[in-house]
């Protein structure tokens, strides 16, 4: 009856022992990427207004939703994607802004050195709206590459 006890015992130690080595926390995770860009005019990326200065981003995982860490002078937010677009757009990196009225919002962020092409949201534009406006304004603001 002891044998059969230290046995489970036993059997239960390594497997939480297997469980907690296998574990590792979020925070040591170490970035897939890292880089910087400079925005021109105040932009709002997902529900987070930024505005117009220089910015550090890490991403720690390319698994969809990619979630990108941005940082300033105001502190850091965070925006999830809400798509994967399967295109190559070119050998340089770039987020992409799209002006709706007197707002600016992030669309889209290429990374070319990882291949990674993610869309974020933008608010649609009003139904009535006038027709003489044209179709939304778009900017690329350059994005550098820290690290992989």
């Amino acid at each position: 009856m002891k044998s059969l006890r230290n046995r489970i015992l036993a059997m239960a130690a390594l497997g939480f022992g297997i469980f907690a080595a296998s574990a590792t926390p979020a925070a040591a995770q170490a970035a897939v990427y890292k880089g910087s860009f400079t925005l021109p005019v105040a932009a709002e990326w997902q529900s987070s207004k930024l505005p117009a200065g220089n910015y550090t981003f890490s991403i720690k995982s390319m698994n969809f939703p990619v979630q990108v860490r941005i940082e300033g002078e105001d502190g850091a937010v965070y925006a999830s994607a809400v798509g994967l677009l399967q295109r190559n757009s070119g050998d340089q990196s770039f987020l992409v802004l799209e002006q709706r009225g007197d707002s600016k919002f992030v669309r889209e962020l290429y990374l070319a050195q990882i291949g990674l092409h993610v869309r974020y949201y933008v608010p649609e534009e009003p139904k009535y709206e006038p027709l003489a406006k044209g179709p939304a304004k778009t900017e690329r603001v350059a994005v550098l590459a820290a690290s992989k």
